[in-house]
């Protein structure tokens, strides 16, 4: 995404033409905190996804798609996301 947001943002469109766009240094940004995920089946047999601090979750009929979501969730980092084998639960803590 970081990448997309250099090109889009590039010097073709100067900044007194399109005041609203920025010309952004790449190596000036700091990198993106990764985000943990958890994948796995709750009791019921359902595809459970949670993000380690509980921001994010959902349940899912297939792999598949709690595999998608969870990639789409964390920026589409696989190295952030981890199967997990024993039983996981959607718990998401509610905010004060």
């Amino acid at each position: 995404m970081q990448n997309r947001l250099c090109r889009l943002r590039s010097t073709s469109y100067p900044q007194a033409e399109n005041p609203r766009l920025k010309v952004i240094d790449p190596s000036s940004r700091r990198p993106a905190r990764s985000i943990i995920v958890f994948v796995g089946r709750d009791r019921r047999g359902n595809w459970v996804v949670r993000e380690q601090n509980g921001t994010f979750g959902g349940m899912f009929v297939n792999r598949s798609q709690a595999i998608k979501y969870a990639l789409f969730e964390n920026g589409h980092h696989p190295e952030g996301i981890f199967e997990v084998s024993r039983e996981i639960d959607l718990y998401v803590p509610a905010k004060p």
